[in-house]
């Protein structure tokens, strides 16, 4: 062992091993090369992830959190920074008479009320008040001192804004600010920025030591090593310490080479390692070779090889967290440490769990203090445990001026919220529950104490809220069972409660009695409700007597076609309409189902008489001129169902109306057509005569006649060598030739 005589020196030629190349081989045979390092983002770029300002690491390899922003939409990532809000969670104000509050992104303010006067609004407790303020009175509202003018309208200004609304004293007026909006520092290794309220600092990380905090990049600079005491030799046998602050690597001395050299213990051995034996070389997992050791893993932290190595494991072990990230233990965040074997503490504890934020490892701001009260509305609301915002403590008061904002409660009702009433003093008042729900306001002066009772159920309270009256003094109509009874317009003016004349026979009745203004009881029917009869032009038209019961407002029932129907309707003691005529048109038609049956429809369409039936629809349509309706009305038929004759050629049969034959086929001769009208089901020619031959070119044929069908020709058995052997008179071969078939 010798001691490192030029630790300078050592320090430089190591330092030039580090920049000489991309490849460069340190810690025996552990290595890093440049092109390993994988870019996730573009070095030193800033980007916003929700509420996080995050900034890219120089090599670009990692996306670190910078500071976590007010909201989402305060995150700037074009100047790299968080901008400041505009108010804070849960703030209030006044704009005149307007009572406003903090958005959720802490960029602008909401309407929440508007109060009676600018006097009216309390931008302290957050509340329209039922009273104006108190001249000299004096309130924060934002970060403006205010007082109440004597003339209790409004509230004045009483000095410039202060720098924020937490460091305005509704008493004091302005108090100092602590630091300045974005300024950092660091206390010891915790990185701290001025809060929104520029009254005090808040912790945004905790470094892994004091000299790592950089307070003008805003962030922990890069540890140099991980775990504060560990060692690591070099190729050439230098050994060196892990600093106490973890900024970088420290030269110990010179072993006579990497055999003598032992990291695991901190020292120069003054014989070589022992082969097999295993030790932490920095990050790299070694084994002794006798003349050197070879690295037989690389972990990701001198931390994780030493637990390898403390359990006899010949792997790295995997990290416990991610480097970087953040979690809750509880109200203390955490930040998983250098060597990522665990996750240490980051600051101080949050004031509740809630509070802690395990994407960042900082603390919120309190949205409110414990027990602390308000009202949005007329809901009572109470700081939830966590310190996070307000839950509804209790039910909604009656209305928003009974919500008390000092102590989350309801005040007692006089009456309820849209309720109204008649003043008891005077009776033609209608009131209306006032916003306060503690007493009564005019709303309008109806015609009658009466119609202000029934204006109450009325959802409007103004100068027409009271219900009109429903007639006029002397006004008269019918109304009651079937609108029989005559009214008359009562005192009240309310029609409901209108006076009874009379009541008459019928609703038409009542009206014609109505429309008589010398007349106070009903007019007498002039017909009964069973009453029907014939009248109009023809007396066709089919009337009955109207509910009105007077005749000449009669309820046409239906218009017949003659007199003689409506008579027959009227006669009917239920016909209601008129029937359909028996018959289409007066005079003779074929009816029936083969319209062969001749009828006589009489002059009023009343009846339809059969006359005779005929053999033939032909026959009854020719019989329409028949002298009288009788028994002999139809003409006779020409020929028989089915009959056929000869016409010299032509082959006929009797037509559907057996009127007379029509033509079924022309034959080939007189001859033929007459062989052809048997069978009497054969509705063709005969191609030939029975028992007849001939040739068809050397065939010989015999015409035959089949059971059902026409005579044709068929082949008989032999074929002549030629036809000029072929007899067509006796259908035989004269003589035999090649072409024969025997037979």
């Amino acid at each position: 062992m010798r001691p490192l005589a030029n630790a300078g020196a050592s320090a430089l030629v190591l330092g030039l091993l580090l920049l000489s190349g991309g490849c460069q081989k340190l810690f025996g045979d552990y290595s890093i090369t440049e092109s390993s390092i994988q870019s996730v983002c573009e070095p030193n770029a800033v980007q916003c992830i929700g509420d996080e300002l995050r900034r890219c690491s120089a090599d670009g390899s990692e996306l670190r959190l910078e500071m976590r922003c007010a909201s989402p939409a305060l995150c700037d990532a074009g100047r790299g920074l968080c901008a400041p809000a505009t108010c804070s969670a849960g703030e209030r104000r006044c704009s005149g008479a307007e009572l406003q509050g903090c958005n959720s992104d802490r960029t602008d303010w909401l309407r929440l009320a508007t109060c009676a006067s600018p006097a009216h609004c309390s931008a302290d407790v957050g509340v329209c008040t039922e009273q104006p303020c108190v001249p000299g009175q004096t309130q924060c509202n934002g970060p403006i001192f205010q007082a109440c003018n004597d003339m209790q309208t409004g509230w004045s200004d009483l000095e410039e804004p202060c720098a924020s609304s937490a460091l305005c004293d509704s008493v004091a007026g302005c108090t100092s600010s602590s630091c300045s909006f974005g300024d950092t520092r660091c206390q010891g290794a915790e990185l701290q920025v001025c809060n929104d309220a520029l009254s005090g600092w808040v912790a945004i990380r905790t470094c892994d030591s004091a000299a790592l905090c950089d307070k003008d990049a805003k962030t922990c600079r890069q540890v140099g090593c991980t775990t504060p005491g560990t060692y690591r030799c070099d190729a050439a046998g230098a050994l060196e310490r892990c600093a106490d602050d973890l900024t970088s690597w420290l030269p110990v001395e010179m072993c006579e080479s990497a055999a003598h050299c032992d990291a695991q213990n901190g020292k120069c051995d003054t014989a070589p390692c022992t082969p097999g034996a295993h030790q932490c070389n920095g990050a790299a997992l070694q084994v002794c070779t006798g003349e050197g050791w070879n690295t037989t893993d690389s972990c990701q932290s001198d931390g994780l090889c030493k637990q390898a190595l403390e359990n006899n494991e010949t792997k790295c072990r995997a990290p416990a967290c991610a480097g970087g990230s953040f979690q809750c233990n509880g109200a203390q965040p955490q930040v998983c440490n250098a060597a990522l074997t665990g996750y240490r503490d980051t600051g101080t504890p949050c004031m509740t769990a809630e509070l802690c934020d395990a994407r960042s490892g900082t603390c919120g701001e309190p949205a409110c203090a414990a027990g602390q009260t308000r009202c949005t509305g007329a809901q009572p609301e109470i700081c939830n445990p966590g310190r996070t915002g307000f839950a509804p403590h209790g039910d909604a008061c009656a209305s928003i001026s009974l919500c008390k904002f000092e102590t989350g409660t309801c005040g007692d009702v006089v009456c309820l919220a849209g309720q109204k009433r008649c003043n008891p003093t005077t009776p033609t008042e209608l009131q209306i529950c006032n916003a306060a729900l503690d007493g009564w306001e005019a709303c309008d002066t109806c015609a009658t104490a009466e119609l202000c009772g029934v204006s109450i159920a009325s959802a409007a309270c103004g100068p027409s809220a009271c219900v009109e009256p429903s007639c006029a003094l002397g006004d008269r109509w019918c109304g009651g069972a079937d609108d029989r009874s005559l009214y008359q317009c009562p005192p009240s003016r309310i029609n409901s409660q209108a006076l009874a004349l009379d009541t008459c026979d019928s609703a038409g009745l009542c009206e014609a009695t109505r429309a008589d203004a010398t007349r106070t009881t009903c007019i007498a029917r002039s017909c009964s409700l069973p009453d029907r009869w014939c009248g109009g032009t023809g007396n066709r038209t089919l009337y009955k007597c109207p509910p009105s019961l007077i005749n000449t407002q009669a309820v046409q029932l239906d218009v017949c076609e003659t007199n003689g129907l409506c008579e027959q309707a009227h006669d009917d003691p239920n016909g209601m309409t008129c029937p359909e005529p028996a018959c289409a048109t007066p005079g003779y038609s074929c009816g029936g189902a083969g319209s062969n049956v001749l009828q006589l429809c009489n002059t009023e369409r009343t009846e339809l008489r059969t006359c005779d039936t005929c053999d033939s629809a032909a026959l009854c349509s020719d019989s329409l001129n028949a002298a009288a309706c009788n028994a002999n009305s139809c003409r006779t038929y020409a020929c028989a169902e089915g009959e056929k004759n000869c016409n010299g050629a032509t082959l006929r049969i009797c037509n559907e109306e057996r009127t007379g034959f029509e033509s079924l086929a022309t034959c080939g001769s007189a001859a033929l057509c007459t062989a052809s009208l048997t069978p009497p089901s054969q509705m063709t020619c005969d191609a030939c005569l029975a028992g007849s031959f001939r040739c068809d070119g050397a065939q010989p044929q015999r015409c035959d006649t089949p059971a059902d069908g026409p005579a044709v020709w068929e082949d008989l058995d032999e074929t002549c060598a030629s036809a000029a052997d072929c007899d067509a008179a006796t259908g035989t071969c004269e003589s035999m030739g090649m072409g024969g078939s025997g037979g």
